[in-house]
């Protein structure tokens, strides 16, 4: 597991390594001969992997932002899900960003010097029924409710009956959908 080859690591290098929850999977690796500090960013970098040092205390994502200014940011981040990295993002421009249900899968992400807002706007883009609102204070991505969305989700839900037994076909429908 990599979370274990990083615990060899943090002996090694006689300093904690802590990963967060997007640190997942199995890895082989060899390492050679070479200053903890360069083994440690070879392997972070063949696994897609990045640290912030803070303390003595390495800590490690498959996310990476850096703060620009007040309004940019960059950031690298591949396969991660969508609401951690959400969270992510919030925790390091220091500002809330608040959401409907979203969508599950993961996304990446590979941008520099880019507006916030435009970073969250292509965050929530392939998903055409979210508005993203911006405040002062705060940012909101908001799921639009229309007739069109109502009409498509009730669509995809078949229901039969046979002798007061029903038949329930509902391929991708939420409960709630469903219960409606």
């Amino acid at each position: 597991k990599i979370t274990d080859i990083l615990v060899i690591l943090s002996d090694i290098g006689k300093c904690s390594i802590i990963p967060d929850e997007t640190v997942q999977g199995n890895a082989t690796f060899y390492f050679k001969e070479s200053p903890f500090e360069q083994g440690l960013n070879n392997f972070l970098k063949a696994f897609n992997l990045y640290y912030e040092l803070e303390n003595n205390t390495y800590y490690v994502s498959k996310i990476n932002i850096s703060v620009i200014d007040e309004i940019s940011i960059s950031i690298d981040a591949e396969d991660v899900d969508l609401t951690f990295l959400l969270k992510k993002i919030s925790k390091k421009i220091n500002k809330t960003i608040l959401y409907d249900q979203l969508p599950r899968g993961n996304v990446s992400v590979h941008t520099e010097n880019t507006q916030i807002s435009k970073v969250l706007e292509m965050l929530i883009r392939k998903n055409l029924d979210y508005d993203l609102i911006e405040d002062e204070n705060y940012f909101y991505i908001q799921k639009l409710q229309t007739q069109q969305n109502t009409i498509n989700r009730f669509a995809r839900i078949n229901i039969s009956e046979n002798k007061s037994l029903f038949s329930l076909n509902a391929p991708k429908a939420t409960l709630s959908d469903i219960l409606n």
